[in-house]
């Protein structure tokens, strides 16, 4: 199970690294399978096709974003004593 997940993590960094370098369509399964020097056929036992794979990058990213906002918009909200305004809100979103 901890190789699987290590496995599936260096995946979906080298993805991550290469779809923000090239883009989606600069993208093909190969070329994260050449970055890694392993076989093409290994990344589609994970996942079904680049769509599911860009999918998971998305997700993972997703989480952390959300996280991070969250935490900034409830700080501000403290900080303010539990009266925001619409502006501080969008900073403190940002």
């Amino acid at each position: 199970a901890e190789q699987r997940a290590a496995t599936v993590k260096l995946i979906l960094d080298t993805s991550e690294d290469l779809f923000a370098q090239l883009g989606y369509f600069g993208v093909t399964i190969k070329d994260v399978a050449d970055k890694m020097g392993i076989h093409p056929a290994l990344i589609h036992y994970y996942f079904d096709g680049k769509q599911a794979l860009f999918d998971a990058v998305f997700e993972r990213r997703v989480e952390y974003a959300v996280t991070v906002r969250t935490a900034g918009l409830d700080a501000y909200e403290e900080e303010t004593g539990g009266k925001p305004t619409v502006e501080g809100a969008l900073r403190a979103y940002y």
